[in-house]
């Protein structure tokens, strides 16, 4: 997962150990953001909460 901030990755995070039913993956970011910026989250590839193997 990146965060975004218009068009541009600011930081990421992942899990993609194959063989661990579950992970978690963490990251932290001050932004300087003006008016018209756009922030959001973009999930690269996979999923994000492991399809069958999600609990909470």
């Amino acid at each position: 997962v990146n965060l975004m901030q218009n068009e541009y990755p600011v930081i990421s995070a992942f899990a993609g150990d194959q063989d661990v039913t579950r992970e978690a993956a963490s990251n932290g970011v001050l932004l300087m953001v003006e008016r018209e910026d756009r922030v959001y989250l973009k999930l690269e590839r996979g999923n994000l909460m492991g399809g069958w193997k999600y609990s909470t």
